[in-house]
């Protein structure tokens, strides 16, 4: 079996997600546009070429991803999922992840440019040389590649895909530093603001931070440590309010209960080093934030038009 490149368990992963929900597309294809329909800049006056038009899924920063690259990615992705055993919930919506990665990708790839970023047929040549040797052969890769319903030059394709997000994705998070400032915290996290504000007094009376966690909390990673969070750095925890409360105190200090998408919490801050090492699992976690946060910028910043769904 060929090595896979971690973009590739990336979307995977994506479009495992999207198969018990997200928002939903409609199945019909409407107006989809060709290629040659797509604005250009060239004189009015020029004829169009004669070439047959080829149907685009998307534009993305007006760079086309056409509806055959997308139907044939759509089908690979259904073969995954039927050899792990999964079938989609909701088609609409797994259709819609199909084309959301790869309108990531194109994003991605767009952003490498800008960095001058580049892939050379060596490196691509490389790579698919120790894909065949870990398949067995030529004969085996040629399988494989039947199997995962590829062409060699899509194939091709995608691995020159995967080693440039794999540059830029280096470059990145090339920003995180080694020891940054961070906080060590504790949380009680209950589901209505009327418990939280109950349990905030009890804390003010004097009751025991640790031992309220253990009874009240809804962490159920935490409790049992009487809510204790450990080290983190601003960056890490998925609830960027907590964070940032936790980041407001002194340590000894205990806040006022904050809401989140998760319920309510009372924070209370224990320890501050300005610039603690990040051990390995932190620093690891922080990489995959730092290029997510990167990633979500792209697409804020993009000018994206679908043209499948509704």
């Amino acid at each position: 079996m060929p090595r896979t490149i971690w973009f590739f368990v990336i979307a995977f992963v994506f479009v495992l997600s999207a198969c018990s929900g997200g928002e939903a597309v409609s199945n019909s294809i409407t107006d989809i546009p060709s290629v040659t329909d797509v604005p250009v800049g060239q004189d009015e006056s020029v004829a169009p070429p004669a070439e047959p038009t080829e149907a685009l899924a998307a534009l993305v920063n007006g760079e086309p991803i056409t509806l055959a690259a997308f139907q044939g990615e759509l089908r690979r992705q259904e073969a995954r999922l039927a050899d792990a055993g999964v079938i989609p919930a909701d088609r609409a919506a797994f259709e819609s992840s199909v084309l959301n990665s790869m309108i990531d990708q194109v994003l991605i790839e767009q952003a490498a440019t800008v960095q001058g970023l580049t892939v050379t047929d060596e490196e691509v040549d490389t790579e698919i040389a120790l894909n065949i040797e870990l398949a067995g052969g030529e004969a085996a890769w040629q399988t494989w590649l039947e199997q995962n319903l590829f062409t060699p030059e899509e194939y091709r394709a995608s691995i020159h895909s995967a080693l440039l997000t794999a540059k830029i994705r280096d470059q990145v998070i090339a920003t995180v530093p080694d020891a940054v400032e961070q906080v060590h915290a504790r949380h009680i996290l209950v589901s209505t603001q009327a418990e939280a504000q109950e349990l905030y007094q009890q804390l003010l009376n004097g009751a025991d931070f640790g031992e309220l966690a253990f009874r009240y909390s809804l962490d159920v990673s935490t409790r049992e440590l009487g809510g204790d969070l450990g080290w983190f750095a601003r960056e890490q925890l998925t609830e960027p309010v907590v964070a940032d409360t936790a980041f407001s105190l002194e340590p000894g200090q205990i806040s006022e209960p904050v809401a989140s998408r998760l319920g309510y919490h009372i924070i209370q801050t224990l320890e501050r080093v300005d610039d603690r090492p990040l051990d390995e699992s932190a620093r690891a976690a922080l990489f995959e934030m730092t290029f997510e946060r990167w990633r979500q910028s792209l697409w804020e910043q993009a000018t994206i038009e679908r043209f499948i769904g509704g």
